[in-house]
């Protein structure tokens, strides 16, 4: 289970961390939900499996953890570096390695968003819009707008996690 991995490498993120230690008895329902699909059960249906798909918060919240694990391991390159060259190439190498690119994760566009953003500023991208006066008030306020969007749509959704968070 990724979960027992991420607990395992004692990797830290304050908004995975956040949804594991809140969502307690939700790990332990995935994790007995997990038991009974992969070990033989008498019933078709065991309850540990009901239970884990019974309830509408906890598939709103393995999808919030599922959005947080990709966001994540997509930025995991930029971790040591910081935004540069150096974590570009390195990025695109661990995607390849990893041979996945989650193209409709929204921090995965938001992120990809916001790497074109800064590459219309050094015009490091001939294929983006011509650098104008008219383009960079139009850049600046999509700018401003993204750095407001919660790219995981499902946190507001759960009960348990503080609005503002």
């Amino acid at each position: 289970m990724v979960i027992e991995g991420w607990y395992s490498l004692k990797e830290s993120d304050k908004a995975i961390n956040e949804l594991l230690s809140v969502y307690e008895d939700y790990v332990l329902t995935i994790k007995r939900c997990r038991n009974a699909v992969y070990h033989y059960q008498k019933d078709i249906l065991d309850k540990r499996v009901e239970k884990a798909v019974s309830e509408q918060e906890i598939t709103t919240w393995a999808g919030a953890l599922l959005d947080e694990f990709i966001r994540f391991l997509y930025i995991y390159p930029f971790k040591a570096h910081g935004v540069s060259e150096e974590s570009l190439h390195l990025q695109k190498k661990y995607l390849d390695l990893v041979g996945w690119v989650p193209k409709e994760a929204g921090w995965v566009m938001w992120y990809e968003t916001y790497i074109s953003i800064f590459q219309y500023y050094e015009g490091s991208n001939s294929s983006l819009l011509k650098r104008t006066p008219e383009n960079d008030k139009s850049i600046e306020a999509t700018f401003k707008k993204l750095i407001t969007i919660r790219a995981n749509p499902y946190i507001s959704m759960l009960s348990r996690i503080k609005a503002n968070a």
